[in-house]
């Protein structure tokens, strides 16, 4: 048999090459029996392979008694993250060893650029650093969410409360004490919405709505408790005072543009300029705002 690797000529019955020690093997995925490493398809089942590495296929004829394997890569090194009967175990790349003593229930999604990763044992989640073996943080919580960017900041969930933590250190950014934590650091708590500033600390939670869209000059239309609508900034203050029964906005050519509206009479405000509630809406929309 000719190695793929080397072309070095083999007996029929090798299973690494005796040139260079590659894979001459590879396993079904879905019956599980052995062909050789250069077919593309399983002569005892028919289904086609998957075009794996070499790297991939090595350590699959390593480890035959895993149902899947992965190589998973980080800043400093890589893993293995290996799957039997639904059960994940994360392996050492250099000995096939486990890294830790755990089994997990599951394995989140490492980013390449990530030296964490999220594990689940007994039904609560920890994070832990595959490649030095150490865990980040106990096995304390209920869920987790992924990130929308590429921060170490996640949003995570604790006695039925939402938090922040910061993956590479397992140090609490934002304390659980919110209902709900939103992609955009809306936060929820007692019903009423709030937002969380830069350092991780919320305006008042006091409103019905808030509106996940910020304008170019991180401002955003918002509905109190009261019932009225208004306008305030990622600090809480407030832009425009909450005396309306309803704001439309737009955002033409870069500006923040707010239709007002007082029981049936609309006004306008845009870049610090604003028109009393006096015009149908008709009519406000023919204002000069510019």
């Amino acid at each position: 048999m000719k190695c793929i690797t080397c072309g070095a000529e083999n007996q029929n019955t090798a299973k690494y090459c005796l040139e260079c020690g590659s894979p001459l093997f590879k396993k079904c995925d879905y019956c599980l029996t052995q062909t050789s490493i250069n077919a593309k398809f399983c002569p005892y089942c028919g289904k086609q392979f998957k075009n794996h590495s070499i790297e991939v296929i090595k350590y699959k004829n390593k480890l035959t008694f895993y149902d899947y394997i992965f190589i998973e890569s980080t800043p400093l090194g890589k893993y293995i993250k290996a799957i039997d009967n639904h059960r994940y175990t994360l392996l050492d790349i250099k000995t096939c060893s486990p890294i830790f003593d755990y089994i997990f229930e599951d394995v989140g999604t490492q980013k390449d650029y990530q030296n964490f990763c999220f594990v689940k044992k007994n039904g609560k989640w920890a994070i832990v650093n595959p490649i030095s073996g150490k865990l980040v943080t106990d096995f304390v919580y209920d869920a987790y969410r992924t990130n929308d960017h590429a921060g170490s900041e996640f949003r995570v969930l604790r006695n039925e409360k939402w938090g922040k933590v910061d993956a590479n250190s397992g140090k609490t950014t934002v304390p659980h004490i919110y209902d709900d934590i939103e992609y955009d650091d809306r936060v929820k708590q007692n019903g009423y919405w709030g937002w969380l500033n830069s350092r991780g600390k919320s305006i008042p939670c006091e409103y019905i709505k808030l509106s996940s869209y910020v304008f170019s000059d991180n401002i955003r239309p918002s509905q109190h408790k009261s019932g009225k609508w208004g306008v305030i900034n990622r600090g809480g203050e407030i832009i425009i005072n909450f005396d309306y029964d309803e704001i439309t906005y737009h955002e033409p050519f870069g500006h923040s543009l707010y239709y007002l509206r007082k029981g049936n009479l609309w006004g306008l405000y845009c870049d610090g300029k604003q028109y009393p509630c006096n015009y149908t809406l008709e009519e406000v929309k023919k204002l000069k705002w510019y």
